[in-house]
Formats: C-alpha cells, sequence, structure tokens
C-alpha cells in the first residue's frame, strides 16, 4: 500500500501541485511515506564532469556538456573558462561582443608542506570596474576565501601522510561525479611521478611542524610583502590611522589651551569635541580592518551563516521536486571512473621530469625594479632582480664568498647585484665583476669559476617572470626548444587581468587538487563566492527505511 500510494504521488503530482500547497506535509504525516523533501542550504549540487585519460603532459576536463572547461597543464598550470559563450544570431543588427573571462591558476611547488599560487583573472566583461576599484581591494576578498579552507587542506595533508599516499584511493571514498578531476590527477600523480615531486636540491621528504592557527592563515609575509598594491595599501592606511590620532589629540589640546578665549561658542566647543571623538574612533576602526585584511583574521566555519535567501524552501518547489523520477536524474549524471588499484608505473614507463619544466617565479607588476627578490621555487632559493641590460635575471640566492643571502642586497649605479655583506658585485649572467677586498693591480680573483653564481634562463612572457631551474651551458638556450605556457588573453588589449600571489601552508599535490574540486566551494567558502543555483530533484529525496 505505501508503495502504490508513493508512485500515486509520482505520477498524479502535476494535478496536486495546488492540493500540495497546503496539505502536503498533512498528506505526509498521515500515510507515512517512505520519502521526506532536504533541501541543501549552500547551494551545492551534482556537477557533471568528463575527464580525459591523463597524458604525461596533463589532461583536459569539460563540464555541464561542454559549458565550461578546465586543463591541467603539468606541472603548475591550470586553466579554464568559467562559461561558454555562444555567438548570437545576425538579425541585420551589429552583432554585440560576447562577455570573455578566464581563469589561470599556477601552482608552483616550494619545498614539502609548502606551496605557492599566482592566479590571474583576465575577463572583458565589467573590465572598467578594474580601472576603479583598487587591486588591493581584490586580494582582501581573494585572502579570505584561502584563509577559510587554509587549516582544513594543512590538517588533510597531514592525514595523507599518515595512511600514506599510496593508499589515497583506498582512504578516500570519492563516489560522485564531482571527484571525477581529484581522481584523474591524482592517478597522474602516481602513474608518472609514484606521489613524489622531483626537487631541485635534496630535500628531506617530510611534513614541517605544523604552525599555529595564527601563524597558518597570516597574511603579510605570505601574500602583503609580496604584492606591491596591498603593501602601499598598508603604508597609507598606518600613515592615516596615526594622522587620525594626531588630529584628534591636537583638537583636544586646542580645546584645552583656548580655555573659552577662542571656542566661545557651546555649539562649536560641541562641534570640536565630535570632531576629536570621531577622529579617533575612526583612527580605531582603521586598525582593527588594517589587522584583519593584512595581518590576520579569524575564521569560524560554524559562525557562516547560511545566506536568508537559501534558507527556505517553498512547498511548491517541494512538490514539483516529489513529482519528478529520482532514477532519471541519477542516470543522467555519469559515474566516476573507477581507480585502478593495479594501475602503477611499469618498467621503463615514461616518468615526468620535473627538471624539464618553466616555473612562475611573480608577476611582474609585484617585482619592484630598484631592489631584489628572494623566492624559493622547487626546493631552489633564488632571487629575482632587474639587471643594467633591463632585464630580469633568476639566479641563487647565495655569494659564492660567504653564501649570505643576495636577496638581501641592491642593484647598484651600473646595474650589478651586489652582495650587501661584503660588497661582491654580479652582472646578470652570475659573473663576478668585482671584488672590492682583491688589490687593483693584484690577480684578477673575480674571475675564477668559483667566484660565479648560478644563473637560469628566465624569460617574461603573459605578465609574469618564468625560470628554467638548470643552469647548466646546455640549457642556456632552452627557450628555443621549450616555452613556457602561453595565454593570450592575458596579452590581450581588451581584457583587464587582476593579478595575485599567495604562499600556502600546504604541499602542491594538494593544492592541486582542491582548485579541481568543485564541489567544496558552496561549504568551505559559504557566503564568499558567488554560487550558481542549480537544482537537482534527485538528491531531495531521501527513503527513511
Amino acid at each position: 500500500m505505501i508503495s502504490f500510494l508513493h508512485t500515486l504521488l509520482h505520477e498524479h503530482a502535476t494535478e496536486l501541485v495546488p492540493f500540495c500547497n497546503v496539505r502536503l506535509h498533512h498528506i505526509t504525516d498521515s500515510v507515512h511515506l517512505l520519502s521526506t523533501v532536504e533541501s541543501d542550504q549552500e547551494g551545492g549540487y551534482p556537477v557533471k564532469i568528463r575527464t580525459e585519460q591523463p597524458k604525461i603532459d596533463g589532461f583536459l576536463s569539460r563540464q555541464e556538456e561542454d559549458v565550461c572547461y578546465m586543463k591541467f597543464d603539468a606541472p603548475c598550470t591550470l586553466h579554464g573558462k568559467p562559461f561558454r559563450t555562444e555567438p548570437e544570431a545576425d538579425q541585420g543588427k551589429e552583432k554585440k561582443k560576447q562577455p570573455e573571462a578566464m581563469t589561470v591558476f599556477l601552482c608552483i611547488p616550494v619545498a614539502p608542506g609548502r606551496s605557492r599560487l599566482i592566479w590571474a583573472f583576465p575577463r572583458s566583461v565589467d573590465s572598467w570596474l578594474d580601472n576603479i576599484i583598487p587591486r588591493w581591494l581584490y586580494h582582501i576578498v581573494t585572502n579570505t576565501v584561502f584563509d577559510s579552507d587554509s587549516y582544513l587542506l594543512h590538517i588533510e595533508e597531514r592525514n595523507f601522510a599518515t595512511v600514506g599516499l599510496d593508499n589515497w584511493h583506498k582512504a578516500c571514498y570519492v563516489p560522485t561525479s564531482c571527484d571525477n578531476m581529484v581522481i584523474t590527477f591524482r592517478n597522474w600523480f602516481r602513474k608518472y611521478c609514484k606521489h613524489q615531486i622531483g626537487w631541485a636540491t635534496p630535500m628531506v621528504n617530510q611534513l614541517p611542524p605544523t604552525p599555529t592557527k595564527d601563524q597558518l592563515m597570516e597574511r603579510y609575509w605570505s601574500h602583503v610583502m609580496q604584492c606591491t598594491s596591498c603593501s602601499a595599501a598598508l603604508k597609507w592606511m598606518r600613515a592615516m590611522e596615526v594622522a587620525l590620532q594626531v588630529a584628534s589629540v591636537a583638537i583636544v589640546g586646542f580645546l584645552a589651551v583656548a580655555k573659552g578665549s577662542l571656542v566661545t561658542s557651546v555649539v562649536r566647543r560641541a562641534a570640536a569635541v565630535s570632531a576629536a571623538v570621531l577622529c579617533f574612533a575612526a583612527s580605531r576602526w582603521l586598525a582593527s580592518f588594517v589587522e584583519k585584511s593584512f595581518y590576520f583574521q579569524e575564521y569560524v566555519h560554524a559562525y557562516k551563516l547560511v545566506p536568508w535567501r537559501r534558507q527556505w524552501i517553498s512547498r511548491t518547489d517541494a512538490a514539483r521536486w516529489l513529482s519528478m523520477s529520482v532514477s532519471a536524474v541519477a542516470a543522467e549524471t555519469p559515474l566516476p571512473r573507477a581507480v585502478n588499484e593495479e594501475e602503477m608505473p611499469a618498467t621503463g614507463e615514461e616518468r615526468f621530469d620535473w627538471l624539464d619544466q618553466w616555473y612562475p617565479v611573480a608577476p611582474v607588476c609585484d617585482l619592484d625594479k630598484r631592489k631584489p627578490h628572494g623566492k624559493m621555487v622547487m626546493g631552489l632559493s633564488i632571487v629575482a632582480w632587474f639587471d643594467g641590460g633591463g632585464e630580469w635575471r633568476v639566479m641563487d640566492d647565495a655569494c659564492p664568498h660567504r653564501l649570505a643571502p643576495l636577496s638581501e642586497g641592491r642593484v647598484d649605479d651600473k646595474g650589478r647585484l651586489q652582495c650587501v655583506y661584503h660588497g661582491w658585485c654580479f652582472d646578470g649572467r652570475g659573473s663576478c665583476q668585482f671584488i672590492p677586498q682583491a688589490p687593483a693591480l693584484g690577480p684578477p680573483v673575480h674571475k675564477n669559476s668559483k667566484a660565479c653564481v648560478a644563473s637560469y634562463p628566465s624569460v617574461v612572457q603573459n605578465n609574469i617572470l618564468w625560470f628554467y631551474p638548470r643552469s647548466e651551458p646546455e640549457y642556456r638556450d632552452v627557450l628555443q626548444r621549450k616555452r613556457p605556457p602561453y595565454f593570450p588573453d592575458l596579452d590581450n588589449p581588451s581584457f583587464n587581468t587582476v593579478f595575485g600571489v599567495r604562499d600556502l601552508y600546504y604541499g602542491y599535490d594538494v593544492l592541486v587538487e582542491n582548485l579541481m574540486d568543485p564541489a567544496h566551494v558552496p561549504y568551505a567558502h559559504k557566503g564568499l563566492m558567488p554560487i550558481q543555483t542549480k537544482e537537482d530533484p534527485g538528491r531531495y529525496v531521501h527513503h527513511l527505511s
């Protein structure tokens, strides 16, 4: 009888909709149907993702009947377009230019348990906003997104290390189509890399200790000091904070000195006191804003409320969902590709060469030509600087004299990189040009090969500085054989592009996996990112047997 009533309700739901608006909940309680309606308040829904078989250079993934795509170009680049633009029908009028947008993520291995993300969002839609809104304002929102899942991913990486990456497919249950990209990436990482990154220097393959939460989510060293826009905004706001405090004290002091001789009106005196209070309150608010935006802000998921527009569901919608077939919806969602437990690299199989790749250093907009910049990429400590020949150079961040960091040095008036410890000077090729302690008429010790610094091939492409992590002479012309990935939209003058960079306290593989996972966005980033509301009826029917 219960099964019959359940079938009858599905077959005649169209005629029952007006009745269901008032009596659906009463009927359900009366006949004790084996199903109930439950909504997902955050806005999550099944995502249909189809991925190609991974090759050594990456793979392509398409979503929702080719509405959008995401491509992984090993090892660093993850790029795609969030929506498809179709040409409008020609009706004798001038065709309207379709809006275009693209996402580019550059995932950089730094060290075990550390990674760096460079992102670029070129777009032609609403590009005029980028000419008005400063870049640091975009970064405040983006950094909040990173904070919302940084702690989760940091702990997740340690849980992976506990069970072993070789057992990832056994420890993780990934049954839905949303996980297809993650599964494919893990298969690529296992098949061609054996779950390991080929670091450029000998590295202890062990995760560093877990820092405190304020260190894990700090923004100053991980982003602000690497971003010219945010660092300039921080200096301006700090100066404004001091100016407001000085103004409030000056107003109070003026009132005390005047003693009623200059400000005799009660209204004027009240206005002056109000101005002093407002200046002091504004300085305190600005100090709080600076702390939360540029240093640290606690993020507690339990305090993030569901947006009001998602907190309720009408009974009309409930009746419509009940009237649709669950099996039909489930059949439309492709099953994820099963992970083959026996799939392991065969003897002599092609392996991914981590050192035969170009790696991004930083967006050029975040590099100051007046000083050197220290970075770590692939376990290498490097220094990027602008030489006298008008080119960006990348070298080892260690002076051959006493191994002092060259990134703490300066660029002299001749365009040479000068070590701040003893004054040794180097050109863009890494050759030592001057040793102050060596006699001018003595032997040319600066020409000795031991006085040279390892210099790496480098190039600026798409307004990003790239380098190749091999310093041997045979790789000087590697640019003729292999170039970094190129994105035409980043150089398109009709596009505006917002760049950003952030150091993260979890590894490269966890970073890439997280960017390939669309299902976590409504939950880990609740209220921070726009979610496309898309209802799937199958997931609302739960059997209570």
